[in-house]
């Protein structure tokens, strides 16, 4: 037996002690204090069932929330709403301001997921930035996304951190409602994790409903990511060639390595049918950027040995530069190709594409600068901040987006976009590129606004690696003549 004397737990217990003849004579009676033992006890429940950092419910505790209240809502004709919480911009903070900094990011986050819901929910954390929600009033669609609003509008609040420094992130919400949905908990779990990621991948700060279709196409998708995968260890990816020109001297100044599928049965496949999937897998997408940039390298270490000295620009996002190991698999590289000049390599960032974390990109652009390797802006005039990155992020070229220069001759909004990309390139000291040309009046246009370095169709399309050194010597041969 257990009661408490003055806010202690004691515990009784009572034995008979007999003769020979079994008859009892006395009784033993042992008290002992056991509040130390009980608050262990529930300490360890507690730590068993939820986040140690946040206090919330983990992921077993989670389980039979979720367990729970789909049982109620069988009973009582009701919904329940599942969400995916993941925070947009998170690993930026750690890089930044480190992990403490991380650690009062998530706390606070998940103070307010807290306040974003109603009594008889739940806020869950599975780990590193990802939460769950478990909406158990939830009436309808509508009512469920509400709530989503009111957490997107909290989550996006400025976080003081313990510094006095101030961040701020986004967050990716995706939904499916019960019994709407009509699957077990594990299933839900993951149709609500399926949203979440069509929401990030839509561009972040918003939420996403689960429906079958999302569905069918994330796992299509990830059959063609394995496919991808597969084609890129058999040696099944190349990349073609497309030079720039500068019109007044005539002379090739560099070109372009763009990424093709050689795919065995298709042909050559275009760029837009697979693209956009590696940059929906992170891990897959550095696989084919550090593909890239090595085999980037051995063209030009070969192209030397043929005597040609071609600078060559590839394609990489933000996100891709600030990978823990980028710099350190790319210098690397560098050093197993010492005969490649300084400046030889060039990395185009897609402004077209934000960054989440321009500060560190500013950092990593410079580091690598200071060995050599170029940086261009990719896309310019298209993507989300342009005078703000500009501003901080010191690229030696921009690169004027085509769909600018198409328009050009009919479009006077497009003609005073590329009079403007123009100024700025001159008032900030950078080289320019205008993509996309393929007309001579195109050309010509371009050249009386003052940019004189040209890549497009005009020129040449893009071209096999194995092709470009026969390609200049009939191009120089008909620049002489």
């Amino acid at each position: 037996m257990s009661y408490g004397i003055a806010g202690k737990i004691i515990r009784t217990s009572q034995s008979a002690l007999r003769n020979d003849k079994n008859e009892v004579r006395n009784y033993v009676g042992l008290c002992s204090d056991v509040t130390e033992l009980k608050l262990q006890h529930e300490k360890m429940e507690h730590l068993a069932h939820h986040d140690k950092l946040t206090g919330l419910p983990n992921r077993i505790l989670l389980s039979d929330r979720l367990h729970q209240a789909l049982a109620r809502a069988n009973r009582n004709d009701e919904v329940v709403g599942v969400v995916g919480v993941d925070l947009d911009g998170f690993k930026a903070v750690n890089d930044t301001f480190g992990h403490q900094a991380g650690d009062v990011l998530l706390i606070e986050i998940a103070r307010r997921l807290e306040q974003s819901v109603r009594a008889g929910d739940t806020v869950a954390r599975l780990g590193g930035d990802e939460f769950v929600l478990i909406l158990a009033n939830a009436t309808s669609a509508e009512d469920c996304e509400r709530v989503l609003q009111r957490v997107l509008t909290n989550i996006n609040r400025p976080v003081a951190l313990s510094d006095g420094r101030k961040t701020n992130v986004s967050g990716s919400l995706g939904y499916t409602l019960y019994p709407e949905d009509n699957t077990d908990s594990d299933g839900l779990l993951r149709h609500a994790d399926v949203a979440m990621y069509a929401a990030k991948q839509s561009g972040k700060n918003r939420f996403c409903r689960f429906d079958i279709k999302l569905d069918q196409r994330q796992k299509a998708n990830a059959n063609v990511l394995d496919r991808l995968e597969k084609a890129l260890e058999h040696g099944e990816f190349s990349l073609y060639i497309q030079p720039k020109v500068n019109l007044q001297t005539k002379e090739v100044i560099g070109a372009e390595a763009l990424l093709r599928w050689l795919h065995p049965i298709r042909g050559v496949v275009a760029p837009a049918q697979f693209i956009p999937l590696i940059e929906q897998d992170f891990s897959l997408s550095l696989k084919f950027s550090k593909w890239v940039f090595t085999e980037s390298l051995r063209l030009m270490s070969g192209w030397i040995k043929q005597g040609l000295r071609l600078p060559l620009s590839i394609n990489m996002t933000g996100r891709q530069l600030l990978h823990h190991d980028f710099l350190e698999s790319l210098f690397d590289a560098l050093e197993q190709h010492p005969e490649l000049a300084p400046g030889s390599l060039e990395i185009e960032i897609l402004e077209s594409a934000a960054l989440d974390d321009i500060a560190q990109v500013a950092k990593v652009i410079k580091t690598c600068q200071q060995k050599g390797i170029r940086f261009a802006l990719d896309d310019f005039g298209t993507g989300y901040s342009t005078l703000t990155y500009l501003k901080q992020l010191s690229v030696n070229t921009l690169k004027i987006d085509q769909s600018f220069i198409w328009d050009m001759e009919q479009d006077a909004s497009s003609r005073a976009i590329v009079q403007g990309v123009i100024g700025l390139a001159s008032a900030f000291q950078y080289e320019l590129v205008a993509e996309g040309v393929e007309t001579d009046a195109q050309a010509e246009k371009l050249s009386q606004m003052g940019c004189d370095v040209i890549q497009g169709y005009l020129v040449a399309k893009p071209m096999p690696h194995m092709d470009i050194v026969a390609w200049l010597d009939a191009f120089n041969q008909n620049s002489r003549t």
